[in-house]
């Protein structure tokens, strides 16, 4: 292999452990870092309770409430993402070529 290729893969690497200490710590130990996420789950759990009670109570705003708060739990709850490489109000950059689509 060239040198060049070997110091961009070193890079790289260093890169990675700096960034994202965890996953650094899980491809090492061989075992995936667990995310808790108890305080999203007490909420649908209370999101649940509460849509209930306005099943039972026959109120639509408490059941209404109750679908919302489950909804936002849930949300909490999903593993997320790749995180994007721009910053706020940054328009995300194109993964190919130099120039601007078109050719222009």
């Amino acid at each position: 292999m060239d040198d060049r290729f070997d110091e961009r893969l070193t890079t790289l690497e260093r890169e990675l452990r700096r960034e994202d200490p965890g996953l650094d710590r899980a491809l090492r130990t061989g075992r995936p870092r667990r995310v808790v996420r108890g305080w999203a789950l007490l909420l649908l759990a209370a999101a649940f309770a509460v849509l209930l009670g306005g099943l039972f109570a026959g109120h639509g705003l408490v059941l209404a409430t109750g679908l919302v708060v489950a909804g936002i739990a849930a949300h909490l709850l999903e593993r997320p993402l790749a995180r994007p490489r721009y910053g706020l109000g940054e328009a995300p950059r194109a993964c190919c070529g130099d120039g601007p689509p078109g050719g222009q």
